[in-house]
Protein backbone atom coordinates (compact mmCIF):
# COMPACT_ATOMS: atom_id res chain seq x y z
CA UNK A 1 0.00 0.00 0.00
CA UNK A 2 1.14 3.52 -0.79
CA UNK A 3 0.15 6.57 1.22
CA UNK A 4 0.05 9.41 -1.31
CA UNK A 5 0.35 12.89 0.18
CA UNK A 6 -0.74 15.79 -2.06
CA UNK A 7 -0.27 19.52 -1.62
CA UNK A 8 0.06 22.59 -3.79
CA UNK A 9 1.93 25.88 -3.96
CA UNK A 10 0.95 29.14 -5.59
CA UNK A 11 -2.78 28.42 -5.36
CA UNK A 12 -4.61 31.71 -5.83
CA UNK A 13 -7.88 30.14 -6.94
CA UNK A 14 -9.51 32.01 -9.80
CA UNK A 15 -7.05 34.89 -9.49
CA UNK A 16 -4.65 34.08 -12.31
CA UNK A 17 -2.98 37.49 -12.40
CA UNK A 18 -0.93 37.36 -9.21
CA UNK A 19 2.44 38.71 -10.35
CA UNK A 20 4.14 37.34 -7.24
CA UNK A 21 2.91 33.80 -7.88
CA UNK A 22 2.79 33.27 -11.66
CA UNK A 23 2.91 29.48 -11.37
CA UNK A 24 0.56 26.99 -9.74
CA UNK A 25 2.13 23.68 -8.76
CA UNK A 26 0.68 20.47 -7.38
CA UNK A 27 2.98 17.83 -5.90
CA UNK A 28 2.38 14.29 -4.66
CA UNK A 29 4.66 12.11 -2.54
CA UNK A 30 4.15 8.35 -2.69
CA UNK A 31 5.22 6.69 0.56
CA UNK A 32 5.09 2.95 1.09
CA UNK A 33 3.27 2.21 4.31
CA UNK A 34 6.37 0.40 5.58
CA UNK A 35 8.31 3.68 5.28
CA UNK A 36 6.00 5.71 7.47
CA UNK A 37 7.62 4.97 10.84
CA UNK A 38 11.15 5.40 9.46
CA UNK A 39 10.23 8.70 7.86
CA UNK A 40 8.59 10.06 11.00
CA UNK A 41 11.54 9.09 13.19
CA UNK A 42 14.07 10.68 10.84
CA UNK A 43 11.94 13.79 10.33
CA UNK A 44 11.60 14.33 14.07
CA UNK A 45 15.35 13.76 14.52
CA UNK A 46 16.11 16.48 11.96
CA UNK A 47 13.76 18.89 13.73
CA UNK A 48 15.29 18.15 17.11
CA UNK A 49 18.79 18.67 15.71
CA UNK A 50 17.83 22.21 14.69
CA UNK A 51 15.86 23.00 17.85
CA UNK A 52 18.30 22.33 20.70
CA UNK A 53 17.64 18.59 20.68
CA UNK A 54 13.95 19.01 21.50
CA UNK A 55 10.88 18.72 19.31
CA UNK A 56 8.83 21.94 19.83
CA UNK A 57 5.26 21.32 20.94
CA UNK A 58 3.88 23.80 18.41
CA UNK A 59 6.18 22.86 15.52
CA UNK A 60 4.81 22.90 11.98
CA UNK A 61 6.78 23.06 8.76
CA UNK A 62 5.31 25.58 6.34
CA UNK A 63 7.56 26.53 3.44
CA UNK A 64 6.55 30.18 3.60
CA UNK A 65 7.35 30.28 7.33
CA UNK A 66 10.72 28.66 6.70
CA UNK A 67 11.84 31.03 3.93
CA UNK A 68 10.43 34.06 5.77
CA UNK A 69 11.89 32.90 9.10
CA UNK A 70 8.68 33.24 11.06
CA UNK A 71 6.42 30.91 13.01
CA UNK A 72 8.47 27.94 14.21
CA UNK A 73 11.51 29.40 12.43
CA UNK A 74 11.40 32.96 13.80
CA UNK A 75 14.78 32.59 15.52
CA UNK A 76 16.58 31.02 12.54
CA UNK A 77 19.41 32.69 10.67
CA UNK A 78 19.62 32.45 6.89
CA UNK A 79 22.35 29.83 7.24
CA UNK A 80 20.30 27.74 9.66
CA UNK A 81 17.29 27.99 7.35
CA UNK A 82 19.32 26.64 4.44
CA UNK A 83 20.74 23.83 6.59
CA UNK A 84 17.26 22.79 7.72
CA UNK A 85 15.92 22.88 4.15
CA UNK A 86 18.81 20.81 2.87
CA UNK A 87 18.40 18.21 5.62
CA UNK A 88 14.73 17.77 4.72
CA UNK A 89 15.53 17.55 1.00
CA UNK A 90 18.28 15.00 1.68
CA UNK A 91 15.86 12.86 3.67
CA UNK A 92 13.26 13.15 0.90
CA UNK A 93 15.75 12.15 -1.76
CA UNK A 94 16.94 9.17 0.28
CA UNK A 95 13.45 7.81 0.87
CA UNK A 96 11.35 9.08 -2.04
CA UNK A 97 13.54 9.62 -5.09
CA UNK A 98 11.33 9.38 -8.21
CA UNK A 99 8.32 8.88 -5.96
CA UNK A 100 7.49 12.59 -6.03
CA UNK A 101 5.25 13.68 -8.90
CA UNK A 102 4.29 17.21 -9.83
CA UNK A 103 2.46 19.32 -12.38
CA UNK A 104 2.97 23.04 -12.86
CA UNK A 105 0.65 25.46 -14.62
CA UNK A 106 1.67 28.85 -15.99
CA UNK A 107 -1.31 30.91 -14.85
CA UNK A 108 -1.16 33.42 -17.72
CA UNK A 109 -1.16 30.67 -20.33
CA UNK A 110 -3.85 28.84 -18.41
CA UNK A 111 -6.08 31.92 -18.36
CA UNK A 112 -5.66 32.35 -22.12
CA UNK A 113 -6.35 28.64 -22.63
CA UNK A 114 -9.59 28.77 -20.62
CA UNK A 115 -10.78 31.91 -22.41
CA UNK A 116 -10.13 30.40 -25.83
CA UNK A 117 -11.49 26.99 -24.94
CA UNK A 118 -14.51 27.80 -22.81
CA UNK A 119 -15.23 31.50 -23.21
CA UNK A 120 -15.80 34.03 -20.46
CA UNK A 121 -18.66 32.16 -18.80
CA UNK A 122 -16.61 29.21 -17.50
CA UNK A 123 -13.97 29.46 -14.79
CA UNK A 124 -11.72 26.57 -13.78
CA UNK A 125 -9.15 26.61 -11.02
CA UNK A 126 -5.66 25.29 -11.86
CA UNK A 127 -6.09 22.85 -8.94
CA UNK A 128 -8.85 21.01 -10.79
CA UNK A 129 -6.90 21.03 -14.04
CA UNK A 130 -3.79 19.54 -12.42
CA UNK A 131 -5.47 16.90 -10.26
CA UNK A 132 -6.40 14.35 -12.99
CA UNK A 133 -2.86 14.09 -14.35
CA UNK A 134 -1.38 13.81 -10.88
CA UNK A 135 -3.87 11.08 -9.97
CA UNK A 136 -3.30 9.19 -13.20
CA UNK A 137 0.49 9.31 -12.79
CA UNK A 138 0.21 8.02 -9.22
CA UNK A 139 -2.22 5.32 -10.34
CA UNK A 140 0.22 4.08 -12.98
CA UNK A 141 3.12 4.18 -10.54
CA UNK A 142 1.48 2.14 -7.78
CA UNK A 143 -0.03 -0.22 -10.36
CA UNK A 144 3.38 -1.10 -11.79
CA UNK A 145 4.39 -2.02 -8.25
CA UNK A 146 1.25 -4.18 -8.01
CA UNK A 147 0.03 -2.13 -5.07
CA UNK A 148 -2.77 0.28 -4.24
CA UNK A 149 -2.71 3.90 -3.16
CA UNK A 150 -4.68 6.12 -0.79
CA UNK A 151 -4.75 9.86 -1.56
CA UNK A 152 -4.22 12.18 1.41
CA UNK A 153 -4.72 15.91 0.89
CA UNK A 154 -4.04 18.96 3.00
CA UNK A 155 -7.31 20.46 4.16
CA UNK A 156 -8.43 23.24 1.83
CA UNK A 157 -10.74 26.09 2.73
CA UNK A 158 -12.21 26.01 -0.76
CA UNK A 159 -12.54 23.36 -3.42
CA UNK A 160 -12.79 20.27 -1.19
CA UNK A 161 -16.09 19.17 -2.72
CA UNK A 162 -14.78 19.63 -6.27
CA UNK A 163 -11.59 17.72 -5.49
CA UNK A 164 -13.52 14.87 -3.85
CA UNK A 165 -15.86 14.66 -6.84
CA UNK A 166 -12.95 14.65 -9.28
CA UNK A 167 -11.21 11.81 -7.45
CA UNK A 168 -14.46 9.82 -7.34
CA UNK A 169 -15.20 10.38 -11.03
CA UNK A 170 -11.69 9.36 -12.05
CA UNK A 171 -12.08 6.12 -10.12
CA UNK A 172 -15.55 5.25 -11.40
CA UNK A 173 -15.18 6.10 -15.11
CA UNK A 174 -14.09 2.65 -16.29
CA UNK A 175 -14.10 3.59 -19.98
CA UNK A 176 -11.65 6.47 -19.69
CA UNK A 177 -7.90 5.99 -19.99
CA UNK A 178 -7.73 8.38 -17.03
CA UNK A 179 -9.45 5.79 -14.85
CA UNK A 180 -7.62 5.34 -11.57
CA UNK A 181 -8.27 1.69 -10.77
CA UNK A 182 -5.39 1.44 -8.28
CA UNK A 183 -6.47 4.31 -6.00
CA UNK A 184 -8.71 3.23 -3.16
CA UNK A 185 -12.00 4.79 -2.10
CA UNK A 186 -11.81 8.62 -2.06
CA UNK A 187 -9.40 11.38 -1.17
CA UNK A 188 -8.87 11.98 2.54
CA UNK A 189 -8.37 15.51 3.84
CA UNK A 190 -6.36 16.07 7.00
CA UNK A 191 -5.01 18.96 9.06
CA UNK A 192 -1.41 19.57 7.99
CA UNK A 193 -0.46 20.22 11.63
CA UNK A 194 -1.05 16.53 12.25
CA UNK A 195 0.86 15.20 9.25
CA UNK A 196 4.63 15.49 8.82
CA UNK A 197 4.51 14.05 5.27
CA UNK A 198 2.04 16.76 4.23
CA UNK A 199 4.37 19.37 5.71
CA UNK A 200 7.29 17.99 3.69
CA UNK A 201 5.22 17.98 0.49
CA UNK A 202 4.31 21.61 1.22
CA UNK A 203 8.01 22.49 1.31
CA UNK A 204 8.89 20.46 -1.77
CA UNK A 205 5.98 21.97 -3.72
CA UNK A 206 7.19 25.46 -2.82
CA UNK A 207 10.71 24.85 -4.11
CA UNK A 208 9.44 23.04 -7.21
CA UNK A 209 7.30 26.10 -7.93
CA UNK A 210 10.38 28.30 -7.65
CA UNK A 211 12.17 25.88 -9.98
CA UNK A 212 9.39 26.21 -12.57
CA UNK A 213 9.31 29.99 -12.21
CA UNK A 214 13.04 30.02 -12.88
CA UNK A 215 12.47 27.99 -16.05
CA UNK A 216 10.06 30.72 -17.17
CA UNK A 217 12.78 33.34 -16.75
CA UNK A 218 11.52 34.74 -13.48
CA UNK A 219 13.94 36.11 -10.91
CA UNK A 220 14.57 33.46 -8.25
CA UNK A 221 17.03 33.89 -5.40
CA UNK A 222 20.40 32.15 -5.53
CA UNK A 223 19.56 30.47 -2.23
CA UNK A 224 16.46 28.86 -3.75
CA UNK A 225 18.42 27.83 -6.83
CA UNK A 226 20.73 25.77 -4.61
CA UNK A 227 17.86 23.29 -4.15
CA UNK A 228 17.18 22.77 -7.86
CA UNK A 229 19.64 19.96 -8.53
CA UNK A 230 18.16 17.83 -5.75
CA UNK A 231 14.67 18.51 -7.05
CA UNK A 232 15.64 17.42 -10.55
CA UNK A 233 16.95 14.14 -9.16
CA UNK A 234 13.98 13.28 -6.99
CA UNK A 235 10.86 14.66 -8.73
CA UNK A 236 8.95 13.58 -11.84
CA UNK A 237 7.20 16.20 -13.98
CA UNK A 238 3.96 14.52 -15.12
CA UNK A 239 3.63 16.85 -18.12
CA UNK A 240 6.61 15.07 -19.70
CA UNK A 241 4.88 11.69 -19.50
CA UNK A 242 2.62 10.41 -22.32
CA UNK A 243 -0.98 11.07 -21.39
CA UNK A 244 -4.34 10.62 -23.08
CA UNK A 245 -5.06 14.32 -23.45
CA UNK A 246 -8.25 13.75 -25.44
CA UNK A 247 -9.74 11.87 -22.49
CA UNK A 248 -8.21 14.42 -20.14
CA UNK A 249 -10.05 17.33 -21.72
CA UNK A 250 -13.22 15.26 -22.01
CA UNK A 251 -13.02 14.67 -18.26
CA UNK A 252 -12.76 18.41 -17.59
CA UNK A 253 -15.61 19.14 -20.00
CA UNK A 254 -17.85 16.45 -18.55
CA UNK A 255 -17.34 17.29 -14.91
CA UNK A 256 -16.64 21.01 -14.75
CA UNK A 257 -17.86 22.74 -17.91
CA UNK A 258 -20.57 22.66 -20.54
CA UNK A 259 -18.04 22.98 -23.36
CA UNK A 260 -18.89 21.66 -26.83
CA UNK A 261 -15.43 22.41 -28.26
CA UNK A 262 -13.89 19.91 -30.63
CA UNK A 263 -10.91 17.93 -29.44
CA UNK A 264 -8.74 18.96 -32.39
CA UNK A 265 -9.17 22.60 -31.38
CA UNK A 266 -7.55 22.11 -27.99
CA UNK A 267 -4.69 24.56 -27.38
CA UNK A 268 -1.65 23.36 -25.47
CA UNK A 269 -1.33 23.96 -21.76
Amino acid sequence: MYLVYIDESGDTGFNLNDSQQPVFLMAALAMEESQWAEFEDKFMEIVKTHFSNEFPDDFELHAIDLVSRKGSFKDFTVEKTVDFRDDILTLSEQLFSKKIFYMSIDKKRFEAFCLKQYGEGVRIQPYIMALPLICKSIDEFVGKDKKRGILIFDERKEGVAEAEQAVKNLRLDRKSTLNTSNLIEKGFFIDSKKSYPIQVVDMIAYYLRKYEEFQLGRNVSKIHQQAFLRLERMAVDVKTKPQAFADYFSFIDKNFTKSKAKKNERPSL
